[in-house]
């Protein structure tokens, strides 16, 4: 009898230990979800605030306990953007799309990305991407035209200048002074001179 009251005591002691650390990883588990969440709040209000260091900071550190929504991972890449971090906004901006195709942001920021990076052609089809996804975004094609004359395509930039009229005069004028500015460049390039 004492055998088995020893082996109820044993039983008994072994479940109030597993039960503890049941919940103790439940309290750690809560705990790190509390951090994650403070550090999002903070890279959000460092986002909010122009901190782009604080706030890409914080984003990195609140990605590895909690998940994002895609307003985030666009929050980190334009901070990462601010930063002149290319590679690294990058390939957030990939991660967006490869999460929803059609995010016509993140097609945006990607050639923002490719156009500073003198990635001229890769530009070009990004923003196409962009100006597609968004057709009356006159900043997809703004930037579409500027990326087809650094591409040295100046057949397309004329054809986007087409669809800028409509949608802004103001950036239509600016691509049309430049496109007319290449093309007497190409024509007499001892003109500057």
């Amino acid at each position: 009898m004492t055998a088995r009251i020893s082996i109820t005591l044993i039983m008994l002691l072994a479940f109030s230990v597993v039960a503890s650390a049941q919940h103790e990883g439940a309290l750690l588990a809560a705990a790190d979800r509390s951090v994650a969440e403070s550090q999002l709040a903070d890279a959000r209000r460092h986002f909010e605030n122009e901190e782009w260091e604080r706030a890409a900071t914080a984003y990195e550190m609140a990605k590895h306990h909690t998940s994002f929504t895609l307003h985030d991972l666009h929050d980190l890449a334009y901070a990462l953007i601010r930063l002149s971090r290319y590679d690294r906004a990058a390939r957030v901006l990939r991660n967006i799309i490869e999460i929803d195709a059609e995010d016509d942001l993140a097609h945006y920021n990607l050639g923002v990305i490719y156009l500073r990076t003198a990635r001229y052609a890769l530009a070009e089809k990004t923003f196409e991407r962009a100006a597609w996804l968004a057709p009356s975004d006159p900043d997809a094609w703004y930037l579409l035209a500027y990326a087809a004359i650094n591409n040295d395509d100046l057949t397309r930039a004329w054809e986007v200048l087409d669809i800028l009229i409509v949608l802004d005069e103001e950036d239509a004028l600016d691509v049309f002074e430049t496109l007319v500015e290449v093309q007497r460049e190409r024509e007499d390039p001892t003109d500057g001179w």
